[in-house]
């Protein structure tokens, strides 16, 4: 009978993939698709992972903690959205207001379950008749590991969301 792996070896796996696909793609100068859709995929891999782990520690502050240091690493996932946009019953993201009305959850729904099944954007109809969409960009240059990872936000635009109407889209980094 196979049993499933202790948390420390899958996120030691998940984080290994990712940091070493992330700098094979930023090294390969000939790379045309720089693992955008891979990228985005395995970052929602690992927040639900982390997020489920939060959730199991129920008693604890953990998913408070993690909603804190991911909020200093970059405030924008928690933008406020003007509705309720996800829920999901095994565990919460990370969140600074109200559960499921920011644009963490948004990305999340998009691209876990949307990327994940049908390899293409997403996109999302909101109640106005406009649409909301995630663009995310792979590797752009050479980087190498977690440190890179630490100085890249203020230098590369990795993520926009757009809410577009029939006659206007809004781009916010």
């Amino acid at each position: 009978m196979s049993l499933n792996l202790p948390p420390e070896t899958l996120y030691s796996f998940m984080a290994g993939d990712f940091e070493d696909a992330w700098n094979s793609v930023a090294w390969n100068p000939s790379a045309k698709s720089r693992g955008n859709f891979m990228f985005a995929r395995q970052a929602m891999c690992i927040l639900e992972f982390a997020s489920r782990l939060c959730w199991g520690d129920a008693a604890s502050s953990a998913i408070s903690d993690f909603s804190s240091e991911l909020h200093k690493i970059e405030p924008k996932c928690f933008t406020r959205l003007p509705g309720f946009c996800a829920d999901f019953d095994e565990f919460d993201l990370p969140y600074r207001s109200t559960k499921g009305d920011e644009l963490l959850w948004a990305i999340f729904d998009l691209i876990r379950n949307g990327q994940a099944h049908q390899y293409q954007q997403i996109v999302a109809d909101l109640s106005d008749q406009a649409v909301c969409d995630i663009l995310d960009w792979g590797r752009a240059r050479p980087a190498i590991g977690h440190r890179a990872l630490k100085a890249a936000p203020a230098r590369i635009p990795r993520l926009q969301h757009r809410i577009q109407s029939s006659t206007l889209a809004h781009c916010k980094p």
